[in-house]
């Protein structure tokens, strides 16, 4: 079986969960057996390898289009243009039915680019990718399928399915509502809602991104499968109770949807209370110097470092000498920094709005806008390593049967259900 595999990015070079999400699905699909893929980007840095994968640029073959500023009306009246391309002006006009919504609006940064999630791309980038089917399909070897990974990728792939007339699989990581709350961008909204009507079948990294998909997106649940996130084993972690400082960590982007505010409220909380733990705040995004700003406001900047972003070495570093893992996201689809956390015996506290807590039942979970839960949470485990040590082993366990080929059979059967 040959698989057309469209993503936006790929390790070495990520920006958040994303990429490590893509390449260990490609590694649990290739190792599965009788499945080739050719995982398309919109540009190769250097360093993407994995056994039984091509990898296509797509702009390479394209080339650059130019493009305009997310959020304006010129932006709108294109993808208008181009959903009218596959659907009656009705449906077209569905996609963007939230538009008049307070709570839908354009949210650009600087120049036009988005911020948060995917910071600096644009719905122009998301456009240009698309424009290269046509120099794709000549370049890509047959397949029977099309698998495409979050919004970035939706509209290549309509454009794929509809010149291949193979089934199309969207794999949603995560959604507007997840990333940008109260501040959502209705282009980014509208190119989600059209790439899930255009789906045969689409995939969601959990039940609590399911109910999302049903709820904000009115998607009929029995086209949906939930299929969760896996995660690399580390053999001979060591156990929290064994590291020389109290470090508590918080790795992931710095953006809205993951709630760096809380964390550094919740710090400031510990630190009245017992003035001998670090915090660590690793990772880049939009709100970083607000981040910075705050701790230094709340007088905490002493005891925090900002190592920015963390390359796989970095994180497994980090988690080697981190006691806590904090995940205080405002809305988290999965988490899988909480899965590699609990790989490396690290206890973990958790945001209840996650996809992760339905598979690490025995870590912490608290509501992530309650500083002084999440600050009595770090400091139980501060204060008790026994419990520290039960709660690092009951959540290592959890995970250990949770590998990406586990993952990966489950879509293979997806594919299969196409060709039968």
């Amino acid at each position: 079986m040959n698989v057309l595999m469209l993503g936006w990015e790929f390790p070495p070079h990520i920006t958040g969960g994303l990429g490590t999400a893509c390449q260990g699905l490609v590694r649990g699909l290739t190792e599965a057996g009788g499945i080739d893929i050719a995982f398309v980007m919109p540009q190769l840095r250097g360093g993407e390898r994995q056994r039984g994968v091509s990898f296509l640029c797509a702009r390479s073959l394209a080339g650059d289009a130019p493009g305009r500023a997310a959020g304006s009306d010129p932006e709108r009246r294109r993808l208008d243009d181009f959903f009218a391309g596959f659907v009656p002006p009705d449906v077209a006009a569905a996609f963007h039915e939230d538009d008049e919504d307070a709570l839908w609006m354009a949210a650009p940064g600087v120049d036009g680019r988005l911020s948060g999630a995917y910071q600096g791309m644009s719905i122009a980038d998301a456009l240009a990718y698309a424009d290269s089917a046509p120099h794709l399909l000549a370049a890509a070897q047959p397949f029977d399928v099309v698998h495409a990974h979050d919004w970035l990728t939706f509209l290549l792939a309509a454009r794929v399915k509809q010149a291949s007339n193979r089934p199309l699989v969207v794999h949603v990581h995560s959604v507007e509502p997840d990333r940008a709350g109260n501040s959502r961008n209705g282009n980014i909204g509208a190119i989600e809602r059209f790439g899930m009507y255009m789906a045969d079948r689409i995939i969601a990294v959990s039940e609590y991104t399911r109910q999302v998909l049903v709820r904000e997106y009115r998607i009929a649940p029995g086209k949906i499968e939930v299929v969760h996130n896996g995660v690399e084993k580390i053999e001979n972690a060591a156990l929290p109770a064994q590291r020389d400082i109290f470090r508590v960590s918080f790795i992931g982007r710095i953006t809205h949807q993951k709630g760096p505010a809380y964390f550094l409220h919740a710090a400031k909380k510990i630190l009245d209370r017992q003035d001998d733990v670090r915090f660590v705040m690793a990772g880049t995004g939009d709100l970083l110097p607000v981040a910075k700003a705050l701790a230094n406001k709340l007088g905490i900047s002493r005891q925090i470092d900002f190592p920015g972003f963390l390359d796989p070495p970095g994180v497994k570093a980090l988690l080697a000498a981190s006691s806590v893992y904090v995940m205080p996201s405002v809305s988290e689809p999965f988490g899988i920094g909480a899965l590699e956390a609990a790989q490396s015996g690290v206890p973990v506290v958790l945001s209840r709005n996650s996809g992760v807590a339905e598979v690490m039942r025995d870590a912490i979970c608290v509501d992530p806008a309650d500083t002084d839960a999440i600050a009595d949470a770090v400091l139980r485990t501060r204060n008790n390593p026994a419990l520290a040590e039960m709660t690092a082993r009951a959540a290592k366990d959890a995970v250990a049967e949770l590998e990406w080929k586990v993952a990966a059979r489950k879509i293979k059967t997806i594919y299969r259900n196409f060709l039968n």
